[in-house]
């Protein structure tokens, strides 16, 4: 052990030197990873320099928590008022927690002190840190007035790109620092894995420069952070209803979407079947709103799944207990709505479930960082988007000088394998589980895109070779045999991926399986005693494809290298038969019924029994095809595009 002297001379209590004595700390305790030694040393040269409000950018589980801890012992005091106390701002209690736990054990002869809740700071003049609470300090009037700007050297913001909202201003204010052109001479510094805001306010009203940047691909492709496997779930959540809402979907209409039975229902079958496959641990779950946790584990309790939740309203000490027994293994299943996608040390998360939509790059990446830190043992995350975010990009570079944007690929994806398919034979509506897979961040970050030639997609589907049908907004199928079909899907605004899908099916029944099995589960949890489960095998031709031209091609090559397959459906002919239309008619007015007024209906009936007449063998085929494999939304692009344009539409009629 050695020991080193520090002295500092300044207007501390009766302005004399003041010695204190720093003992060598553990070796685990010092050692930095190569890029925290670079962030502090330019941390440090942009003080230097003058600049007193500078930025780091540094992905989730980069450790920002130890590298200010480390960096505070770095800092000069004060030079107008010898201050060197050090305050940190956070907003939630597990940061303040975090924060004073950390700071303590790299500074161990460090006093540090909270200043939350019931947690008081004492202000004395042999404290060094202090952890404070922004919302505490502003709940009491006297609970600010109470520190003195003069005793601080420093302010870290953790979370910074919460320092442009009002409630912290009032506290950046207070300490005079809360303004580019303020001339105190305390450093603040903001440390945060998302620069970009919501509300696109930028965060250069407070702060000059970002002096070091990191983000989730470089972090990962350095062994720094954990990969990931990304699955897309493809469900018809019609979210183009939901209002927008400062760049993101409202909350209130976001829930009437997605806290469904049936939605719900999909999610725990999917947890079940890829808990078994892929012997996840900890699974972490992210909702729209409070109902949307309570349901969602209301659901897993019922079906034998231990699973606790977690809101701003859980009490402490309750959420405590939650959240260590999750961390130790014991909880497999942790709920949460906007608590854990800011600041939470959770390393043996395994796999992430993303069963609240958004716009946000900000939000999405704070949520993906919760399953990215390292744990031994791991190998990677497991991430399922319920909600399709393949259009929301994490490479976004940080600046602090403008409005939220995206840079790179958006999260786009290549099959891998499971899609899940269920039946009631009665009714053919069936209910899909489709699970597109992307493995490792590099697959979504490469793609190219180039300009299209303005001609809409849907007019070069009417003209191509072969009889494409729409099943979904942005996907076409092509059927080339009894049990198998190609698919091309829109991916972005220039990008498209040629699959093809073959389907399996076999049958689950509480009766016949054993009640340890994952088929007796999905029985279970699809409340039935019998029902014919679907897994089409899904395998991508071409992930990236520039145009529809460059996909058509793709089709060619494959059928000519495949001759076992062929657009069956082109080879019918004559009219639409009567047990295609009767099936067709039934169909489309189940789904109109439950959308129209009985005068509407009736025009309606008129208008589709003309449409269909004028349908051919082939063209009905098709759409009974489609209507297999996306249910009632590929009856819904038809009636929109073929029946209700030559009426006078309802208001809110499938749109």
């Amino acid at each position: 052990m050695y020991i080193a002297v520090r002295c500092w001379r300044g207007h501390l209590g009766f302005g004399s030197t003041r010695l204190r004595l720093y003992s060598s700390l553990p070796n685990n305790a010092l050692d930095l990873r190569p890029y925290q030694k670079d962030c502090i040393e330019q941390c440090l040269k942009a003080l230097d320099r003058g600049l007193n409000k500078v930025v780091v950018s540094l992905a989730t589980g980069g450790g920002k928590t130890v590298i200010f801890s480390h960096l505070i012992d770095q800092i000069k005091p004060n030079s107008k008022t010898g201050g060197r106390k050090t305050l940190v701002l956070v907003h939630r209690q597990e940061l303040a927690d975090q924060a004073v736990q950390k700071i303590a054990t790299i500074n161990q002869l460090y006093k540090v002190e909270k200043d939350q809740a019931k947690s008081k700071a004492s202000h004395k003049d042999d404290v060094d840190v202090v952890v404070a609470s922004v919302p505490t300090l502003l709940r009491t009037p006297d609970r600010l007035a109470k520190y003195s700007a003069d005793d601080y050297k420093a302010i870290i913001v953790d979370e910074c790109h919460h320092a442009v909202t009002n409630s912290f201003m009032r506290v950046l204010d207070y300490f005079g620092v809360s303004k580019r052109t303020d001339t105190s001479s305390i450093a603040l510094i903001g440390f945060s894995a998302t620069l970009k805001r919501r509300d696109k306010i930028p965060l250069n009203r407070v702060f000059d420069e970002v002096v070091f940047d990191m983000g989730l691909e470089e972090m990962i492709s350095n062994g720094h952070l954990s990969d990931f496997v990304w699955s897309r779930v493809a469900t018809s959540l019609r979210l183009d209803e939901v209002e927008i809402v400062n760049g993101d979907y409202s909350l209130g209409g976001l829930s009437k979407h997605v806290n469904k039975p049936e939605v719900n229902r999909m999610v725990l079958r999917l947890y079940l079947r890829m808990r078994d496959l892929c012997k996840f641990k900890s699974s972490l779950f992210f909702c729209v709103n409070v109902q949307h946790v309570q349901d969602i584990c209301d659901l897993f309790n019922q079906n034998g799944i231990r699973a606790e939740y977690v809101t701003g309203s859980t009490p402490p000490q309750e959420r405590a207990e939650i959240l260590s027994a999750f961390k130790s293994g014991n909880l497999p299943v942790l709920v949460n709505c906007g608590v854990f996608t800011e600041g939470t040390d959770i390393p043996n998360i395994d796999s992430l479930f993303l069963v609240r939509p958004t716009k946000s790059q900000p939000l999405l990446t704070q949520m993906i960082g919760r399953g990215l830190r390292l744990n031994e043992g791991k190998q990677n995350c497991h991430i399922f988007d319920f909600v399709d975010s393949t259009g929301i990009s994490i490479a976004a570079k940080a600046e602090i000088d403008g409005p939220e944007s995206q840079l790179g690929p958006s999260i786009m994806d290549i099959q891998r394998g499971l899609n899940q398919t269920s039946a009631d034979p009665r009714e053919l509506d069936i209910e899909k589980i489709e699970v597109i897979t992307y493995e490792g961040v590099e697959k979504f970050l490469n793609s190219e895109f180039q300009q299209d030639d303005g001609v809409p997609d849907f007019v070069k589907m009417k003209k191509a070779k072969y009889p494409w049908v729409r099943l979904k907004f942005e996907s076409w199928g092509l059927k080339i045999s009894q049990n198998s079909h190609l698919r091309i899907d829109k991916e972005g605004e220039h990008n498209y991926r040629l699959v093809f899908v073959d389907l399996r099916s076999y049958q689950v029944s509480t009766k016949s399986e054993s009640p340890d099995s994952l088929q007796y589960h999905l029985a279970v949890a699809m409340k039935q005693t019998s029902r014919s489960i679907k897994y089409p095998q899904t395998n991508v031709i071409k992930e990236i494809l520039p145009n529809l031209e460059a996909a058509f091609e793709e089709v060619e090559s494959f059928l000519d290298k495949n001759t076992r397959y062929k657009p069956v459906l082109s080879l019918l002919s004559g009219n639409i038969t009567e047990k295609q239309k009767a099936f067709l008619r039934r169909k489309c007015g189940s789904i109109a019924s439950k959308s129209l007024k009985r005068a509407d209906h009736t025009d309606f009936e008129v208008e589709l029994d003309r449409v269909l007449n004028d349908l051919s063998k082939s063209d009905a085929g098709n759409l009974i095809f489609a209507y297999s494999v996306s249910g009632k939304v590929a009856l819904q692009i038809f009636m929109k595009d073929e029946v209700l344009k030559k009426l006078k539409k309802p208001k809110g009629l499938l749109d």
